[in-house]
Formats: structure tokens, sequence, C-alpha cells
């Protein structure tokens, strides 16, 4: 599975993902993780007009469930943001590429194809090895990353019995910026306003 962020479809996406292998397998399934920063920077650096369009180009992510899930209800998400989003500070603080999720592009005709081009650029900087990290993780160990920064994915593995199995479930950004507020007030009140990064917003 190529390196994506989860929930890319939501105004306000996942914030920390956390996985915990229950099962791996034993023959493939590792886990790969991206830094969409480092990518992002590299494009701003190699082609700095393909960065200014992901940073301004609203993009369409969108998901349509047709109920099967646990609750059976139907469900249908869909939002409108630049898949690269830039803070006050003109700083990067949010990435959210997912190649399954992304619609086919909505723009005035003279952006498709310089968009398109972006969008290719960006993907083969994610896709490159030099920016994969590739582990294996064994049963009862997990990860807790950022899911608007860090992309993730696995490589492949044959099915087999036991199967394979994660748990994952995930934390929203503000709850987690919170958590991080308060303990930093117990540990050291005179540091509890510390600046945090804002994510990706709607």
């Amino acid at each position: 599975m190529d390196p994506h962020v989860d929930e890319p479809y939501r105004f306000a996406a996942i914030g920390i993902t956390v996985f915990q292998v229950q099962h791996p397998s034993s023959n493939g399934g590792a886990s790969t993780l991206v830094d969409g920063f480092e990518a992002a920077r590299i494009l701003k650096e190699q082609h700095p007009e393909d960065f200014e369009l992901l940073c301004n180009t609203q993009i369409t992510c969108q998901r349509f469930d047709p109920g099967d899930n646990s609750h059976g209800n139907m469900r249908w998400y869909k939002s409108r943001l630049p898949i690269i989003q830039l803070n006050d500070q003109g700083e990067v603080c949010g990435v959210r590429m997912n190649e399954r999720q992304i619609s086919p592009l909505d723009a005035p005709e003279n952006q498709v194809i310089p968009t398109y081009r972006a969008l290719k650029r960006l993907f083969a900087l994610l896709y490159d090895d030099a920016l994969r990290l590739t582990f294996d993780l064994k049963a009862s160990e997990g990860l807790l990353f950022d899911n608007q920064r860090l992309l993730h994915g696995r490589t492949g593995f044959t099915p087999e019995e036991p199967a394979r199995a994660v748990l994952t479930s995930s934390v929203d950004l503000d709850d987690f910026h919170s958590t991080l507020r308060l303990l930093q007030r117990e540990l050291d009140p005179d540091a509890m306003h510390m600046l945090l990064r804002q994510g990706m917003a709607g």
C-alpha cells in the first residue's frame, strides 16, 4: 500500500493516528512512513511554482460509503482544500495526500495541466525510497504519529492464517494539544504557553 494520509476527505482531518499490531504477517506487511513536510520542502526548492499551486488550489477528496460498516449507515464525505496548508508564518503545517481519494480536478482550464503536473511531482517525491522509512512491527508493538505530516503505508504480504491484524484508532489534534498543554502546566508552568502547529483546517 502506497504512502498516504488517512481521511483527507474530512474538513478536519485525523490528527494523531495510533496503530497496534495484534498479529504480524510472516511474509511482508512491513510498516512504512514518509515525512510529507520534507517532501513539500523539496518540492518548493525544486519546483516553486508547483509548490505554490498545491498551497493555493482547492482539490476535492471524497469517499462514498454505501453502508458496509458496523452501523450500516450510508455516508458520503467530501472536502475541498489545498493539498499543502501553510500557517500564518508561511510554514507548512499540514499535508493531505491520498491518491485513492482525490477526485477529478475541478479547476480553471488553464490550471488543470499545471496542477496535475504538480501533483505528479509531489507523488514522485512521496513514493521515492529515499524518503521512505520501512520497518517491521512485532506483535503488541505499535506506532503513534501525526497523520497530517507523516504518510503511512505497508509493504505487500500474502494472506495466511492467523491473518495479519492491526488495531487502529485516532485522536483529534486539538485534544492531543490540550493534553500536552495540561502536562506542560504541571511540569513547567513558565513554559505552558507553547505554540503548537495548527495542522490542516477547513
